[in-house]
C-alpha cells in the first residue's frame, strides 16, 4: 500500500463517528505498520558514501587512462621522490656538520654553509653566518691536529683557505652595513671585534702544532682575522665621530685600551724569547721590531689617558704593523721559552693587526733591517 494512500485512509478512519469507529487494537497496528514503512523508506534515500574503491573507479571514468599515465601517475611518483630527497637532504646535513676536511661529507658541509649565506635576508645576518663559519674553520683545525690520521698538512690548509674566504666576506659585509645601516654595523663591529680576539687566541695556540709546511698559512689567516678586528673598531671610532650611531666615548676608550694592553702583553713576551734566543740576524730584527713597536704602544697609551681617542687608535695601528713583523719572524724562527729553555714559537695573547689597507704597506721603522729579514733555519 502506497504511502499517501495509507494516510488518507487514517484520516477517514478518524472522522467516523463513534458508531463507525474501528477496533482500537487495529488503528494501533496499523499505525505502527505506517511508521516503519516511512522509516524504511527515509533510511533508502539517504545516499551512502562512496568506498575508496568507488572514488577510483568514478576518477578513472572521469580521467581517462592515458592522463593518469602520463600526468597522474608521474605526480605521484615525484612527490613521493621529493619527499625521500629531502628526508635524505636533512639526514645527510645532519652527519656532514661534525666533518673535517678530507672526509667524504666535508664538501657538502661547504656547500650547506653557502645556502645559508645565499639565504639569509641581509648583511647582517649574513655577517653572523660568515663568524661562526670562520668559528668552524678555526675548530676544524684543532681537530685535525688532535685526531690520529695522515695528510694533516694538506687538511689544515683547506681549512684555511676556506676561512680566508670567510673573514673577508665578513669584512665586506661590514664597509656595506656601515653605508647602508650604521647601527647594525655598530652591533656587527662589536660582534666581530669580540670574536676575533678568540679566533687570533686558538689560531695562536694550533700554530704550535700544525705542520711547518703550512705555519705560514696559519700566519695569514691570524693576519686576516685580526685585520678583520682592526676593521671593526675603525667602524665604531668613526660612526662615533660622524654621529651616524649610538656609541659612547667610554666604549670606544675601553676598546682601544683593551687592544693597547693585548698587543704590549703579547709583544713583551715576543721581545723576551728574542733576547734568549739570539739566533742570529733574524731574531736581531725581530728584538728591534718588538721594541719599536712598544714604543708606538706607549706613545699609544699616553694619548689614551689625555682622551685623544683618534690618536690613540693610530698608534694601535702603527705599532701593530711592527707587531705584526715580530710575530711572523718569531713564527718562522725557532726560540726559546723563558722560564723552560724550550723551543716556543707563537704569542700566547692574541695580537690586532691595521685594516687590509694599511696592512699591506711596509713598516716605515725598520729601514735598518731590512735587508736582513730572511730568516734562519
Amino acid at each position: 500500500m502506497e504511502k499517501r494512500k495509507l494516510i488518507s485512509t487514517i484520516r477517514n478512519l478518524q472522522s467516523l463517528r463513534a458508531g463507525g469507529e474501528p477496533d482500537p487494537a487495529w488503528l494501533r497496528s496499523t499505525r505502527e505498520r505506517l511508521l516503519s514503512e516511512i522509516r524504511v523508506e527515509a533510511a533508502v534515500s539517504v545516499k551512502p558514501e562512496h568506498s575508496f574503491r568507488e572514488r577510483l573507479a568514478l576518477a578513472r571514468i572521469i580521467f581517462p587512462h592515458r592522463f593518469y599515465r602520463y600526468v597522474a601517475k608521474p605526480i605521484m611518483v615525484s612527490s613521493i621522490a621529493l619527499g625521500m630527497a629531502l628526508g635524505g637532504w636533512v639526514t645527510t646535513v645532519s652527519a656532514s656538520y661534525g666533518t673535517l676536511p678530507g672526509d667524504s661529507l666535508y664538501g657538502f658541509k661547504l656547500a650547506t654553509e653557502k645556502a645559508q649565506v645565499t639565504l639569509a635576508s641581509g648583511p647582517e645576518a649574513k655577517t653572523k653566518l660568515n663568524v661562526e663559519f670562520v668559528g668552524r674553520r678555526v675548530d676544524e683545525v684543532a681537530k685535525i691536529m688532535e685526531n690520529p690520521g695522515t695528510e694533516k698538512a694538506k687538511r689544515v690548509s683547506v681549512a684555511m683557505q676556506q676561512l680566508k674566504q670567510d673573514i673577508s666576506t665578513v669584512q665586506s659585509n661590514l664597509d656595506q652595513l656601515k653605508s647602508t645601516q650604521p647601527e647594525k654595523a655598530v652591533e656587527m663591529a662589536k660582534l666581530v671585534d669580540r670574536k676575533a680576539g678568540e679566533f687570533h687566541a686558538a689560531l695562536s695556540v694550533s700554530s704550535n702544532n700544525v705542520p711547518d709546511e703550512v705555519k705560514g698559512e696559519i700566519q695569514e689567516a691570524k693576519d686576516l682575522v685580526a685585520d678583520a678586528s682592526v676593521k671593526a673598531m675603525a667602524i665604531l671610532v668613526e660612526t662615533r665621530n660622524d654621529g651616524t650611531a649610538d656609541i659612547s666615548e667610554e666604549d670606544i676608550k675601553e676598546r682601544v685600551g683593551g687592544k693597547i694592553t693585548s698587543l704590549s702583553e703579547a709583544v713583551t713576551k715576543m721581545a723576551a724569547e728574542a733576547q734568549v734566543s739570539g739566533d742570529g740576524s733574524a731574531s736581531s730584527t725581530q728584538a728591534v721590531a718588538s721594541g719599536q713597536a712598544l714604543e708606538v704602544l706607549g706613545e699609544a697609551r699616553e694619548l689614551l689617558d689625555h682622551n685623544d681617542l683618534n690618536g690613540a687608535f693610530f698608534k694601535v695601528i702603527e705599532g701593530t704593523e711592527l707587531a705584526k713583523a715580530a710575530e711572523t719572524l718569531s713564527a718562522s724562527v725557532p726560540t726559546v721559552s723563558v722560564a723552560e729553555g724550550s723551543s716556543s714559537s707563537t704569542p700566547s695573547a692574541p695580537l690586532s693587526l691595521p685594516t687590509a689597507d694599511s696592512a699591506t704597506s711596509t713598516p716605515t721603522l725598520l729601514p735598518e733591517t731590512a735587508g736582513s729579514s730572511t730568516p734562519r733555519t
